[in-house]
């Protein structure tokens, strides 16, 4: 198999994985925090901290859902 197929079921692999952590936690993470590159000594990367809840009320989850869904409804306009 040539090297970008290789590639491509990596990507593929890590695709599935991330978005199935992603399932487990729906509605679990409260925020994300995104910090710039070279913050921490040796790490040259960008960061984020994702910061998790495992007590949140159904209305909490319901006001992130309509925010996800106003903030996608924005970007469908700026992008038309």
């Amino acid at each position: 198999m040539p090297a970008s197929g290789n590639r491509e079921s990596q990507r593929a692999e890590l695709h599935k994985a991330i978005w199935g952590i992603a399932d487990e936690v729906r509605g679990a993470v409260d925020s994300v925090v995104q910090l710039p590159a070279n913050l921490f000594f040796g790490v040259t990367i960008a960061t984020c901290v994702i910061v998790l809840s495992k007590h949140k009320t159904d209305d909490i989850v319901k006001r992130q859902t309509e925010l996800r869904e106003q903030i996608d409804a924005i970007v469908a306009d700026l992008e038309a």
